[in-house]
């Protein structure tokens, strides 16, 4: 998320806070997340990352690469030790370190021989086995945008900066199922 004070935007990526929380109510015993993650490009949401671990009590891990050779390093080495009933994965939105036809499969199938959830702030990465991920409400991010542009009209020189909050849940079903959790009001679109 760019911080330049100058422009006012709503990122196009789903806030962490509700990342998190979907994966505690989806699996409540959950207690650590592991990410992976390019300073360079990442720095601004793994900071609103660690508050909002925070606040849900949750331990977030978080390990740094500068490639995808270096993540895929640090992919395999937590993959190992992580703990499916305690441990999730989150995939942040960062093609500098999370290749969709190489890392990503390997990442997916140890995630599936272990039952590790995996949550992903791409919703294409739904389709291809991870358990979760959000996208942006059109509508209800119309209206957020109405507010917004009202507010920065009456109070001149007020900028707005803020995480995507307006989502929607995909789903992936069939690895919700192999993970034995419960979906009952969790789906706003399945993937199966």
């Amino acid at each position: 998320m760019p911080e330049d004070p100058r422009y006012s935007l709503i990122s196009l990526t789903p806030s962490p806070v509700l990342l998190f929380a979907k994966m505690k109510a989806l699996a409540g015993q959950i207690r650590r997340i592991y990410v992976v993650h390019n300073p360079k490009r990442t720095e601004a949401q793994i900071r609103n990352a660690r508050e909002a671990a925070r606040e849900q009590g949750l331990e977030l891990i978080v390990l740094e690469a500068s490639d995808v050779s270096a993540a895929a390093r640090q992919y395999d080495g937590i993959m190992q030790s992580m703990d499916g009933r305690t441990d999730a994965l989150w995939l942040p939105d960062d093609p500098s370190i999370l290749n969709n036809n190489i890392v990503l499969p390997l990442i997916l199938e140890r995630s599936w021989n272990r039952s590790i959830p995996v949550f992903s702030s791409t919703v294409a990465h739904v389709a291809r086995g991870v358990l979760f991920s959000m996208h942006p409400d059109n509508y209800r991010m119309g209206q957020t945008l109405a507010i917004s542009m009202s507010t920065m009209l009456t109070e001149k020189g007020r900028r707005y900066h803020d995480d995507l909050r307006d989502v929607r849940v995909a789903i992936n079903q069939r690895t919700a199922r192999h993970l034995g959790l419960n979906l009952a009001g969790h789906i706003d679109i399945d993937i199966d």
